[in-house]
């Protein structure tokens, strides 16, 4: 009869989660999942090299697993799109695992760390395979509005391409309510290809972000 009610517990907890967002374990310990929804607008942005314009959409889907106060697990799909002034376009697509260490510093400053690992395919049928690494400051506390300060490093695994950026961010995300946030951002993005190529970017992007 125990066996019983224990399996009946644990599975109106399930059933639970998949509605309110809830996994718990009957040894007290509790497990939130947020189906996350990050869409992201850079315009404005600029070859330095060139002089051309860029336009870029990015959508990233991801359900996102909180292990304990400073970790998060998570996979997800990015689908990106880019237009030029001169009518080029591209666009990736990747599934994704993630990994995000959160570090608090204080009262006031949070320090996070996230390493994605992606496979995809990007315009024209090419394989590709990132990583990337984001380390973010935050500052927590001032009204709704955090700023904050970014530093990404993204590494194309794939040798038929071999590109790697260097992106430093400065922004601030408000947050509308619990589920809604805005950000706007601008971004110095540095391009190195392994065929000894270099461009510069300067961004500035939107960003809404919606969890569930």
């Amino acid at each position: 009869m125990r066996l019983w009610a224990l399996t009946v517990n644990l599975l109106l907890l399930l059933g639970g989660s998949l509605w309110a967002g809830q996994f718990q374990l009957s040894t007290g310990i509790s497990q939130r999942f947020d189906y996350g929804l990050e869409a992201m607008v850079a315009t404005e942005s600029r070859w330095a090299a060139e002089g051309r314009s860029l336009r870029s959409l990015e959508v990233m889907p991801e359900l996102i697993w909180h292990y304990s106060p400073h970790w998060d697990f998570g996979v997800g799909f990015q689908k990106m799109q880019n237009w030029t002034a001169d009518g080029e376009e591209m666009s990736q697509e990747i599934f994704y695992g993630s990994t995000t260490f959160k570090l608090p510093l204080g009262k006031l400053y949070s320090l996070s760390n996230k390493t994605l690992l992606g496979k995809g395919t990007i315009s024209m049928g090419h394989d590709l395979t990132i990583l990337r690494n984001s380390t973010r400051l935050t500052y927590k506390r001032w009204m709704r509005v955090t700023p904050y300060i970014q530093k990404d490093f993204y590494w194309d695994l794939e040798p038929t391409f071999g590109v790697t950026e260097d992106l430093w961010s400065v922004g601030a995300s408000l947050m509308l309510n619990r589920a809604t946030s805005f950000d706007i951002y601008g971004m110095l993005n540095k391009l190195n290809a392994d065929d000894g190529g270099k461009e510069t970017l300067s961004i500035i992007g939107v960003g809404i972000n919606l969890m569930f």
